[in-house]
Parts: structure tokens; C-alpha cells; sequence
């Protein structure tokens, strides 16, 4: 099993990989629009207007990315919780087992 910090490491890496995806469909979008600026023709256009249907496509996707990272990080959270209560219980039953032998 891994460890809490094996999996927070997974989940900073991919939430670097989310903000870069973010950044690049800002970028991306910026390009797309602005090229109205310069690009006039029925190419342009088409451009636009696809980069618009896929738009909606492309912030779904960013946005499970986003819920995975969520995820991984709860995921570390509850391995580090179910370590911590393993190990009190298991200093636990060594209190009581130090205990039984005392009487």
C-alpha cells in the first residue's frame, strides 16, 4: 500500500499537470478570439466558431481533472488517518499487554 506521502506527491504532480492544462486553455482561447484582430477570412471563423464547440469540451475535462485531484488528496488524508489509528491501537494493545503482565 502506498504511503500518505507517496500519494500527496501523485496528487501535487497531477495538480501541476491541471494548472498547466488551465493555463494552456486560457492561452489557447486567447489565441482563438484574438485572432479575429487579423484573421478575417471564413477560415478564421471556422476556427473560432470550432474552438467555441470544443471549448465547453475541454473545461469538462479540466474540471474531472480537478475532481481527481481532490480525490488523490483525500485519499492520502484517509491512508494517513487509517495509519494513525493503526498505530494507536497497536500501542494500545501493547499498553494492555505491558498491563497483564505487571499482574
Amino acid at each position: 500500500m502506498p504511503t500518505p506521502s507517496e500519494v500527496q506527491r501523485k496528487a501535487i504532480r497531477v495538480n501541476s499537470v491541471y494548472d498547466e492544462l488551465c493555463r494552456g486553455k486560457d492561452r489557447c482561447q486567447g489565441y482563438a478570439y484574438n485572432s479575429s484582430d487579423w484573421w478575417q477570412s471564413e477560415a478564421g471563423k471556422a476556427l473560432r466558431s470550432q474552438y467555441s464547440e470544443i471549448q465547453a469540451d475541454i473545461t469538462r475535462l479540466i474540471s474531472k481533472l480537478g475532481t481527481v485531484v481532490s480525490s488523490i488528496k483525500r485519499l492520502s488524508t484517509n491512508i494517513q488517518n487509517a495509519d494513525d489509528e493503526r498505530r494507536r491501537k497497536a500501542e494500545e494493545l501493547k499498553r494492555q499487554a505491558l498491563n497483564t503482565k505487571k499482574k
